[in-house]
């Protein structure tokens, strides 16, 4: 039994560990917390190649705009029919986005879509895996790191946790239920739902993954100068930048 395990989940870096984790793990050693960090990204990429992770996660760019790492564990929480899946491979994976004009990447060819699909198929027991690991470590708290391509696979992970040992707690909805004064079973996670309102830029973007941080251009600069002879708070409001909306995304 321990009291803290940090876990890595795929699509998180292949060949280096977690900064965040990394940092967490000799701070809660240093309060008397027994202490441990699990990577799943690597017995994951054994189980699905290499080669494809690192497609996925960095080196063929159709497939990381595409947030394929994102819907691969999207299976894990979600029943999505065979239509969805044929959407998204015909609509998103395999067509450019307009805004891309003439200079369109390389959609993935059909071995590497095959090799995506089997993927998608593994992820269900994989993340059966996950938690019968995690559960016979019988950690009293699971951290989850969850950046890039990380999110789904997380929550994924989490919900089975908390269905195989319902008292061991998940520092998601545990951070929320501090900030927010409210039992902690009152709180639902949901990470990456663009049917969520907008909230503010966090690396990179403001509404996760649609919008591109908003531009201060000399055009609204000028108005924010010729507006603050009237009135400063009406040059603040000139002054705000828009988010700049990419041409032709699709939610999924």
């Amino acid at each position: 039994m321990i009291d803290v395990l940090f876990v890595s989940m795929p699509f998180g870096p292949l060949m280096s560990p977690s900064l965040g984790l990394s940092l967490l793990q000799p701070l809660a050693s240093a309060r008397g917390l027994t202490c441990r960090v699990e990577y799943f990204t690597l017995p994951f990429a054994e189980r699905i190649g290499d080669e494809l992770y690192s497609k996925i996660t960095s080196q063929n760019r159709a497939m990381s705009r595409a947030f394929v790492g994102e819907w691969i564990f999207s299976h894990a929480l979600f029943d999505w029919d065979a239509a969805h899946d044929e959407r998204y491979l015909a609509e998103v994976l395999l067509t450019p986005p307009s805004w891309l004009g003439r200079n369109p990447t390389r959609p993935p060819s059909r071995g590497e879509v095959r090799a995506i699909l089997e993927a998608r198929d593994a992820v269900r027991a994989f993340v059966d895996w996950c938690a019968e690991r995690i559960v016979d470590a019988q950690p009293r708290i699971v951290g989850f790191t969850s950046v890039f391509q990380q999110h789904l696979a997380s929550l994924a992970l989490a919900r089975r946790v908390k269905a195989l040992s319902p008292g061991t707690y998940t520092v998601m909805a545990q951070v929320a239920s501090e900030r927010l004064g409210l039992p902690v079973e009152k709180m639902e996670v949901r990470l990456g739902d663009t049917q969520l309102p907008s909230g503010p830029i966090s690396g990179g973007f403001e509404r996760f993954p649609y919008s591109y941080p908003g531009r201060l251009s000399r055009r609204n600069l000028r108005q924010a100068r010729c507006a603050w002879r009237v009135s400063p708070s009406s040059a603040i409001r000139s002054a705000a930048p828009r988010p700049c909306r990419r041409r032709g995304a699709r939610e999924y």
